[in-house]
């Protein structure tokens, strides 16, 4: 049960600090700008900042963490809607007009760790 909890508690570490990253650099880039960004633009942006992390993080944790296969499914599925949920209420609680709005948070974090898990998941190996 201890293993299992140290298993959940590094993916989630691991796509926590990927989606902070991405995050200081997207709100860094959009207060270089003159005008918004376009929701879509962001969205699609944060896809493939998403890929590229999961990429990235393969060369650094080649293995899962998590060891079954119904908990891999399962972080797969859940883990993008918990984050996503996280930075929608970080940016609630910021409340200024940097952080978007908490939908635009939550999609962009919501892209960002799925694309993650999903390279994650198909392409890591078993320990």
């Amino acid at each position: 049960m201890i293993e299992f909890i140290f298993e959940i508690f590094g993916e989630v570490l691991l796509q926590l600090i990927a989606e902070i990253l991405a995050n200081v650099g997207g709100q860094a880039w959009n207060r270089r700008q003159d005008e918004p960004v376009n929701p879509w633009l962001a969205a699609f942006g944060y896809t493939i900042f998403g890929l590229i992390a999961g990429g990235i993080s393969l060369l650094i944790f080649p293995h899962h963490f998590i060891h079954t296969a119904v908990a891999r499914l399962l972080n797969l599925v859940l883990m993008p809607v918990g984050i996503g949920f996280l930075l929608a209420l970080v940016a609630s609680w910021r409340s200024d007009s940097t952080s978007g709005s908490a939908w635009h948070r939550f999609s962009c974090a919501y892209l960002f760790a799925l694309s993650m898990a999903a390279v994650r998941y198909v392409y890591t190996t078993s320990a």
